[in-house]
């Protein structure tokens, strides 16, 4: 059965409609404009009787104090607040949660900063119940768009977007809470918002993340839009044999199909015999088979977590320079050396850049894989 309000557009640059979009959602003006477009709709759908309330969620549970029954108020708690306005205790309208996070796994002060995720979302009866977009400046960046789509009675319904590191997104579909899916239906977009990989997507509570339970590899060729929220139009691949899933690292075993490329690297980057040092002694490197924007991700890096010091002995284990990178202050990730000739294994390429470029290759980056 088509689904009402659903309108597909093929288009030749599908990525430079994503960005413009994407752009254009870091206005809560404009958030504001599309729930007003739509407000007709999300009253029709409120359901009296069962929703769930913003402030419980967000301070999961616990006490909070000085609740405004009628006006402007806030209310603020461990680092998070909320803030809007009141009506029989209950927040209506235009509300906004600050939260500041502190990263705490990097070594200077400059590096510990904090960074602050508002979310600017709309809510009836103290229940979020309308469009929501999450926006994130780190320090000294560019404001980006972290989360957007549409909650209905206080739970997710319809597309969502939510960012990823290095720029790609996750873009799932959420059925009424009625629907009961332990699954959710998905497409995770690779930072050049073209490459993808489509599939079937389930929450990791340990993780509070969502895994890849099986996809195939995908391009986007246009965008759809379902009541005011975009979705990429796919065409998916070839296979290629089997499906791809998500694969936990940390074991010996980096991939369970070691020689399978990755869709993006396939795309902007390449293996030949390096450039540096004697001719047949300097081994292979990563190279660019187009033009990389400053800051673009160019490989990604997944290998075996490997502590930096064995414990109770004193003594480091420092695994090949060549082939890791630190992972936090405590552990590395390594590539085995059974694994660092891509005829054995190339699903990921990030390793095939010197270790002192490992973390910026030129002005683009390496990540860690999203699939593994």
């Amino acid at each position: 059965m088509r689904r009402s309000g659903l309108e597909k557009h093929i288009m030749e640059s599908p990525s430079r409609a994503i960005r413009r979009w994407l752009s254009a959602v870091l206005s809560p003006e404009a958030v504001r404009r599309l729930q007003d477009q739509r407000q007709e709709w999300f009253d029709k759908t409120f359901d009296t009787r069962k929703h769930k309330k913003i402030l419980e969620e967000v301070f999961a549970g616990k006490e909070f104090l000085n609740v405004s029954n009628e006006g402007k108020g806030s209310v603020e708690m461990d680092g998070v607040e909320v803030e809007g306005y009141f009506h029989g205790g209950e927040l209506v309208g235009n509300v906004s949660v600050t939260r500041w996070e502190s990263k705490k796994d990097h070594t200077t002060p400059e590096e510990n900063q904090s960074s602050k995720a508002v979310e600017l979302c709309f809510c009836k009866k103290g229940s979020r119940h309308g469009f929501s977009t999450t926006l994130r400046r780190e320090s000294n960046s560019h404001l980006e768009t972290v989360a957007f789509g549409a909650y209905s009675n206080g739970d997710r319904e319809g597309f969502w977007w939510d960012h990823s590191e290095g720029g790609g997104y996750l873009v799932r579909y959420f059925p009424h809470p009625g629907a009961k899916r332990k699954a959710t239906r998905g497409v995770f977009l690779y930072p050049d918002l073209e490459t993808a990989v489509a599939g079937e997507w389930t929450m990791d509570p340990a993780a509070e993340d969502a895994r890849l339970s099986e996809g195939a590899e995908a391009r986007v060729v246009g965008l759809g839009a379902e009541r005011g929220v975009p979705f990429p139009v796919l065409k998916v691949e070839g296979s290629g044999g089997k499906m791809l899933s998500f694969e936990g690292g940390g074991g010996q075993c980096l991939s369970l199909q070691p020689v399978r490329p990755d869709p993006y690297e396939t795309v902007w980057v390449e293996v030949r015999p390096s450039e540096q040092g004697e001719e047949g002694e300097a081994g292979e490197g990563l190279f660019c088979r187009r033009a990389l924007e400053e800051g673009q991700v160019a490989a990604y890096f997944h290998g075996v977590r490997k502590k930096k010091k064995t414990k109770g002995t004193g003594e480091e284990e420092i695994p090949s320079r060549d082939y890791s990178i630190s992972f936090g202050k405590e552990e590395m990730l390594d590539i085995p050396a059974e694994c660092r000739r891509t005829d054995k294994y190339c699903a990921t390429l990030g390793h095939k850049v010197r270790g002192e470029d490992i973390i910026s290759y030129g002005d683009s980056l390496i990540l860690i894989s999203p699939l593994n």
